[in-house]
């Protein structure tokens, strides 16, 4: 199955850059910071296989429900909230370039929805860890019979992947340096493949509750060598410039064992900085910010009373 970022190629990138701390900031490089503490993350990296070379998106269903339900307009998550049996993706022809619809599933195909998930982790194409409450009758009543979910338990369902059998991704320092950068988030996508495009071994996006109650989202981007990492932000500072999308957010250099680009915002409820868009990224592909198209965005409840937005085109 195609990712969430190939199947509507006109959404937003998922994956790789955000940040967390709000517009305003500096951009000077940082000092060496202490090291950082152990992100909740690593924990949920213990579950999963080593590899991790496309797309790993993490989603804590228990606490974005409530924050949805305060204020939705600040969210765009995937609709299948990184659940793949929970939409059904239609393509007209083999190719699957062009969408045609998505058809949420009914709960008798599978005997669950995203309802009984807490927490959601899409790990490389169509491959699901998933924690919840599950009731494994009802899957095996399912039309499904709880195909492809293997081991499944009344917690835990792995899907089109296999649980780690000796060595997991938190096995991997450059995922575990790039969570910890992170730190605790209720979301995030990392990427590692697109982001060696773009002067970074590892990029990721991750998003937490501010002290307001409000979300922030950061960026940590593992480079290396020094080199790449000052190259790097200096082409995300061109997008914080008077007048761009990021204006007077924060770019910084961590020393650390290999550089760390640290970049951060407050997110708001407007196109491009919803929590969920990530329109730095250009499928991993950043560019220079003066040429680069700033975001392009279908899912975007604004598209669709300004489908003629520069930014709402496939």
């Amino acid at each position: 199955m195609p990712t969430w970022g190939s199947k509507l190629s006109g959404i937003a990138v998922v994956v790789v850059l955000l940040a967390g701390c709000g517009p305003g900031g500096t951009t000077e490089s940082a000092s060496t910071p202490p090291p950082a503490p152990r992100s909740e993350l690593v924990d949920v990296f213990e579950k999963l296989p080593p590899g991790g070379l496309m797309l790993i998106d993490y989603l804590d269903l228990r606490t974005v429900r409530p924050l949805m339900a305060r204020d939705k307009g600040l969210y765009a998550f995937p609709p299948y909230y990184y659940i793949h049996d929970m939409y059904d993706f239609r393509y007209p022809s083999e190719s699957g370039d062009e969408l045609l619809e998505i058809k949420p599933t009914a709960k008798e195909t599978y005997g669950y929805d995203a309802t009984d998930v807490d927490t959601a982790v899409s790990y490389e194409s169509d491959g699901n860890y998933l924690r919840g409450r599950f009731d494994k009758k009802a899957i095996a009543a399912s039309s499904s019979r709880g195909a492809g979910l293997e081991p499944l338990t009344d917690s835990v369902i792995y899907r089109g992947m296999s649980p780690p059998g000796g060595r997991s991704l938190a096995d991997d320092p450059s995922y575990v340096a790039v969570a910890n950068c992170l730190g605790n988030v209720f979301t995030a996508n990392f990427d590692r493949e697109y982001a060696r495009n773009s002067r970074a071994l590892l990029a990721a996006v991750g998003t937490r509750t501010g002290a307001d109650g409000k979300p922030v989202s950061k960026l940590c981007a593992l480079s290396g060598s020094r080199e790449d990492a000052d190259e790097l932000a200096r082409m995300l500072r061109a997008f914080t410039a008077k007048g761009r999308l990021f204006e007077g957010s924060a770019v910084t250099v961590e020393e650390r064992a290999q550089p760390m680009v640290v970049m951060s915002w407050k997110n708001q409820a407007r196109l491009g900085l919803r929590v969920g868009q990530h329109p730095l990224l250009g499928y991993g592909k950043w560019g220079d910010a003066r040429s680069q198209p700033q975001v392009t965005l279908t899912d975007d409840p604004e598209c669709a009373a300004s489908p003629r937005h520069p930014w709402c085109h496939r």
